[in-house]
């Protein structure tokens, strides 16, 4: 069984989480904006310090540390998360699709830097994503969308599911999500940016983290059927 993580960003009764600010480290915007352009930069410095805000009040913006936050503010923008060194250990256990990096960066709390890390994470799609052994469904609304068919044909690769998207968007309003994903290869953490948004997790990477108590994220079942090789 597979399952999609989500970074948690609020607790019932709770205020606002705080998100991780990097306006405070030094040259972090000329950095931010190569890392959100695809760019690994192998030499960067560490990105010293971000610190936690929210749009609560500021007496709350440190009121519960986890191993992921979200940003806000300055950061690299698309596909990353902001993780705590212990979680940053954890996950070098396992097999994670390619390309991703961890950037050491402090995070101030409550007047103490603590180790993080920028997770930037993707997936070369073609390389890992077997287009025409999975397949889609047609669906309108984002919220509570609501599926209007199958498509009926094999899509053959990213090009065309994207030309196909696109089409069935402007022409008709609709959007397309995953039925069955193959994955070519064994990876117990893989993203699916430009599919849709989802993260994806093995069993037993879903196991670890909840011994671990890693804190920060909500795990669930994928809504779609998860193909891979097995071991």
């Amino acid at each position: 069984m597979y399952y999609t993580i989500e970074r948690r960003w609020e607790y019932p009764g709770k205020p606002v989480l705080g998100d991780a600010n990097g306006k405070l480290v030094p040259n972090g915007k000329a950095y931010f904006e190569r890392i959100g352009k695809g760019e690994v930069i192998y030499d960067a410095p560490v990105f010293d310090y971000f610190f936690l805000e929210s749009y609560g009040d500021p007496k709350d913006w440190e009121w519960k540390l986890q191993d992921v936050h979200r940003f806000i503010g300055e950061y690299p923008v698309g596909g990353y998360l902001f993780i705590s060194d212990y979680f940053k250990q954890l996950l070098e256990q396992f097999k994670i699709a390619e390309p991703y990096h961890f950037y050491p960066s402090k995070l101030k709390y409550k007047s103490q830097k603590l180790d993080y890390h920028i997770f930037r994470l993707n997936s070369d799609l073609e390389k890992n994503v077997n287009f025409q052994q999975s397949s889609f469904i047609l669906q309108r609304g984002l919220l509570r969308p609501i599926i209007v068919k199958k498509i009926d044909f094999v899509i053959n690769n990213l090009e065309h599911f994207n030309a196909v998207e696109k089409e069935y968007r402007e022409k008709e309003d609709l959007g397309i999500a995953l039925e069955k994903v193959t994955i070519k290869y064994n990876y117990d953490l893989i993203a699916l940016f430009g599919i849709n948004a989802d993260v994806i997790i093995s069993e037993r990477l879903k196991q670890a983290i909840e011994k671990a108590k890693i804190e920060g994220l909500e795990i669930k079942p994928t809504s779609y059927e998860v193909i891979m090789p097995e071991e």
